[in-house]
Order: C-alpha cells, then structure tokens, then sequence
C-alpha cells in the first residue's frame, strides 16, 4: 500500500508500531507536505483516540522531517509524547552512531488523545 492513503478505516487500530519506514515515503506530485510526515499523518489517523504508538525513524533528520514545528504540527494530536535518541538509548557506539549512520534515529511514542477525533491530518 502507498503509506500516504493506506487503505483502512479512520481509527482502525489500538497499537501501531513502525521502524524506519516514514522517511521511506515520497510526497506525491503537488503535495505541501513532505512525504514522510504525510506517512506519519496517515498512521495517525488510523489509531483510536487512546491508543498507543511507538515509532522509530529518522525524525531528528531535517531533510526527512523539515523543522521541528512540521514534525510537532503532526504530532498534535498526540499525548504522553516520549522521544529520545536511539543511539543515547542503546548506548550505540562509533561508528554507527554518526550523523550518516544512526545519529539522527529517534524512537517517539505515546498515545492519541481521547479528543483527537478528526484532527489528525
């Protein structure tokens, strides 16, 4: 499936887990989003109000994710937002932890809010 029209239902999920497949995503042609916060977007609005998520990707990586108000403006909708850096996590030494390796993976989690219905884009 495209991860930017995934074909479910609006708040067809409890729990969604994803691991560096955001930053993966292409905008499509005319789009005013980037493509892997569209991806993330899309994730968003599959998860019911109250459920849980935990993402690991590239969001640290300006040139996947734009400035950190495009990737906040997402994550609005959110609550409980828990994000921290994958190689301060798990200790990851050089050089794995570099910029050009894992420097710029983060793992995000937290819940929908109960009032974000709709809201996500």
């Amino acid at each position: 499936m495209d991860a930017a029209r995934l074909d479910f239902p609006d708040e067809s999920f409890d729990v969604v887990v994803s691991v560096m497949c955001f930053s993966e995503e292409r905008a499509p042609r005319g789009a005013t989003m980037r493509g892997p916060l569209i991806a993330l977007s899309e994730v968003l609005r599959m998860l019911r109000p109250g459920g849980a998520f935990v993402f690991v990707d590239r969001f640290a990586d300006a040139a996947d994710y734009g400035k950190l108000g495009e990737l906040a403006a997402v994550l609005a909708v959110t609550s409980g937002l828990r994000r921290e850096s994958l190689v301060t996590t798990l200790g990851v030494p050089w050089p794995l932890n570099t910029r050009r390796a894992l420097g710029p993976v983060e793992l995000i989690s937290g819940r929908k809010d109960n009032d974000a219905r709709g809201a996500s884009a």
